[in-house]
């Protein structure tokens, strides 16, 4: 928070980055800015398991007693996504393309139908095209109704394949694809 130091601590296998705070200032859109860069730093250099900002503890002995609790799982997971990322991918309707007020409650109904089919499918169409790069992939619906949100899991080094393979995707005009990564593998832990 604010310029406070980074430290570290080390429990079994385990480091940890942390910062310490004398007081609990009001939590700014910088200090998440910093927050992830202190994680994509790390992330460039090794596999990490960010734990989510901001997270309070009161002090290194309950640092490390959350280490200690969480530390066969994580060391497990870090073992595992050692050599990994994760990519995604935002799948949405494409804002530019005219709409119309549909004419009834019905047609509202397959509008909406019809453009769900539509990411679906260039989702599915997203995942052939790189499914010899992921070893998992994951769909979750996005923080909008007219959105999904793709997850790949690949080899770090497969990561411009990938960006190749999705960018040379044709998507029609009413989909868009946005693509984001590589971040650690937030969405493949367990």
């Amino acid at each position: 928070m604010g310029n406070t130091a980074i430290e570290s601590v080390s429990e079994g296998p385990l480091r940890c980055f942390y910062s310490q705070i004398e007081s609990l200032p009001s939590i700014s859109r910088a200090d998440a800015l910093a927050f992830h860069n202190v994680v994509s730093s790390i992330f460039r250099q090794a596999a990490v398991i960010p734990i989510r900002f901001p997270t309070l503890l009161n002090g290194e002995e309950d640092l490390r007693a959350f280490l200690r609790k969480h530390g066969e799982q994580y060391s497990a997971a870090l073992e595992r996504l050692r050599d990994c990322i994760q990519m995604e991918l935002h799948i949405s309707i494409a804002r530019n393309v005219p709409q119309q007020a549909p004419a009834s409650g019905r047609r509202y109904l397959e509008e909406r139908r019809n453009a769900m089919e539509g990411l679906a499918a260039a989702a599915e169409q997203a995942h052939g095209r790189i499914q010899h790069l992921a070893s998992a992939w994951r769909i979750r619906a996005g923080n909008r109704p007219d959105m999904l949100r793709c997850y790949a899991l690949l080899p770090r080094v497969a990561e411009k394949d990938f960006r190749h393979q999705i960018q040379s995707l044709a998507a029609p005009d009413s989909i868009k694809i946005i693509l984001s990564g590589p971040w650690p593998c937030s969405e493949f832990l367990e």
